[in-house]
């Protein structure tokens, strides 16, 4: 019976292994998502990351050098509120929320240099999913390396 009890805990305890780097063509980086399935983006010029994890996630070379002052301007043009920004290491990541006619959507952007090149990495969760969605968005984001 003791045998039972301590493989229950450790089954309980022990993580899935990391998920393999899966390549964004569009735009030549990997990114680590169980799961995942890529598309091209509806713009064409980037990767959809699809997985049950995180809903969508959208990937695109930046066509500016962002700056967290001009996220937060362009964000606060159009009403987003609750805005908050975390400093990467190579970057930063910004979190907010836009009132909808009958839903709050709650959205993550995060802009990382990587080699040469500036990164968007995008997403939105409805209120049902958002916490773990946007976290699941947020390591996803992290995750990007060049292929």
């Amino acid at each position: 019976m003791k045998r039972a009890f301590v493989f229950v805990i450790l089954a309980a305890c022990s993580k899935a292994p990391p998920a393999d780097p899966v390549k964004l063509p569009k735009v030549g980086l990997v990114v680590s998502v169980p799961g995942a399935t890529i598309k091209d983006s509806i713009a064409g010029t980037g990767n959809e990351v699809v997985a049950d994890s995180l809903g969508a996630l959208m990937v695109d070379a930046d066509k500016d050098t962002p700056t967290e002052e001009l996220v937060r301007t362009r964000l606060q043009a159009t009403k987003s509120e609750n805005i908050a920004i975390e400093n990467l290491a190579d970057g930063f990541a910004v979190t907010y929320e836009i009132a909808g006619s009958k839903l709050r959507f709650y959205n993550l952007e995060a802009h990382r240099k990587i080699g040469d090149a500036w990164f968007a990495c995008r997403s939105t969760s409805t209120p049902s999913s958002y916490a773990a969605r946007r976290a699941a968005a947020l390591a996803a984001c992290k995750s990007l390396a060049k292929s």
